[in-house]
């Protein structure tokens, strides 16, 4: 991930018809993450990347959202390693049209076991998305992978892994150019007959 605003999801968050199962099934959710050596921004050097698990719950869109400054990585983080999250991390609350859910003035930062009890029998998952939230620099490079979702039915992981590019190999490669060749000296020699 490099930059402001870099996300990376399975489904679609802001289409309700993208539907990864109901809520009531999710066990928790968790992720692998690091924070490259050259990785620099506006805010904090420890920024993380963030885990969402967006929601919708009789229409009303919104989203778990799990950022390191909740769970104690700011000032406990190296560059270059990986990190794994848990099922026991915390999570807090956007509500679409509402925003951040807060008690007393405070953020509410829960498990995703106990925010499910704010939700209907109805809530299903329409997203899952790992990224960069607004204001980092161009400059922040962060990497996530193995999203691990649990159900009550099993985990799931998601990884995150390069495109493959075939490239031949150099036995492949003299078949070809032999096979050029002899394509080649066939039309030569029909050329002279033709003479």
């Amino acid at each position: 991930m490099f930059g402001d605003r870099t996300r990376y999801s399975l489904g679609n968050y802001y289409n309700p018809a993208s539907n990864l199962g109901l809520l009531s099934t999710v066990l928790g959710i968790s992720f692998d993450w690091l924070v490259a050596a050259n990785s620099s921004g506006a805010y904090n050097s420890d920024q993380t990347p963030a885990l969402r698990l967006h929601i919708y719950d009789n229409g009303r869109r919104s989203e778990l959202i799990w950022e390191g400054v909740y769970n104690g990585t700011y000032g406990n983080t190296s560059r270059d390693t990986w990190y794994t999250t848990t099922f026991n991390d915390l999570f807090y609350q956007f509500v679409s049209g509402s925003g951040v859910t807060l008690q007393n003035g405070s953020q509410v930062n829960q498990t995703v076991q106990d925010w499910k009890n704010s939700y209907s029998a109805n809530a299903y998952v329409s997203a899952i998305s790992v990224g960069v939230g607004s204001g980092f620099s161009n400059a922040y490079h962060a990497f996530a992978d193995n999203v691990v979702l649990g159900r009550t039915s099993g985990t799931t992981t998601y990884n995150f892994e390069a495109a493959v590019v075939a490239v031949p190999e150099p036995a492949s490669i003299a078949l070809l150019g032999a096979g050029l060749l002899g394509l080649g000296l066939v039309r030569r020699r029909r050329a002279k007959i033709a003479v």
